[in-house]
């Protein structure tokens, strides 16, 4: 799994997601990789999404750390 970082293209700030990538490698693995992922397919997100759900209340609670403690 991967984490991707890029500047968020509606509105001020950076969108991040993950990314998985598979390679099979001859017709057999993509055979047995069909049923393991017809099997896994459901709840393949959930790591993710909860991975991404807890660095975006992370972020957004040490940017409001920070406009606390600025001085001006």
């Amino acid at each position: 799994m991967n984490f991707v970082v890029e500047p968020s293209a509606f509105r001020h700030g950076t969108r991040l997601f993950t990314e998985t990538r598979v390679r099979c490698l001859g017709a057999s693995s993509r055979r047995w990789f069909r049923l393991y992922w017809l099997v896994i397919r459901p709840f393949s997100g959930l790591l993710p999404r909860a991975m991404l759900r807890g660095i975006k209340a992370a972020a957004v609670r040490d940017a409001q750390h920070a406009r606390l403690t600025v001085e001006y």
